[in-house]
């Protein structure tokens, strides 16, 4: 009758959480870290080569064989602890190892580089409209020969975001540009 008692009192319930799923492992405290390693391969399908828990730190990790052989009782587990499982499934690294083989290819590389190539700034739709409207009564000349200086006062005859007419306004001292608008003014 004490041998049952002391069975069960050997043995434990483990919380295990591997993919957001938790779940039950009974195991025995004289059993080794291995041994749960390999109880929770057989309920998450987490290969115990791939495999690292943690409880309070690293409990035990692939290539570390010293944690593998001490005792569940050694490691300070007890009755409902909660074991954090990081690792993968077969399945999971295979699609992982094919999504890189399939990247390296040339037909992708062919096609990401189709999928970059970027539209001109000119071609854009709001580029087009602003051309199609014409430059304001109020424009500066485009191109005058020679280097001129800024101007102590705002740039009129620019047109902002929305079509609206905008100011321009530098001010060197103080390393400021303000875009004035009839309603709003922006400092950049």
């Amino acid at each position: 009758m004490s041998e049952a008692k002391d069975e069960t009192a050997a043995s434990m319930t483990l919380r295990v959480v591997y993919a957001k799923e938790t779940k039950r492992v009974t195991v025995s405290s004289d059993q080794t870290v291995k041994d749960l390693k390999e109880l929770i391969a057989k309920e998450t399908g987490c290969p115990v080569a791939q495999m690292k828990l943690m409880f309070k730190g690293l409990l035990a990790a692939p290539g570390k064989p010293e944690l593998d052989a001490k005792k569940i009782s050694e490691t300070g587990l007890k009755e409902k602890a909660k074991v954090l499982v990081v690792g993968a499934t077969q399945t999971q690294v295979a699609e992982v190892t094919q999504a890189d083989q399939v990247s390296n290819t040339a037909a992708f590389k062919a096609q990401a580089a189709a999928t970059t190539v970027k539209k001109k700034w000119s071609e854009e739709r709001v580029h087009r409209e602003i051309i199609q409207k014409g430059p304001p009564a109020d424009a500066p000349f485009a191109y005058r020969p020679g280097q001129d200086p800024l101007p102590d006062g705002p740039l009129a005859g620019l047109i902002g975001d929305g079509g609206k007419k905008a100011r321009l306004h530098i001010k060197t001292a103080n390393n400021k540009l303000i875009i004035h608008y009839p309603n709003t003014s922006q400092e950049v």
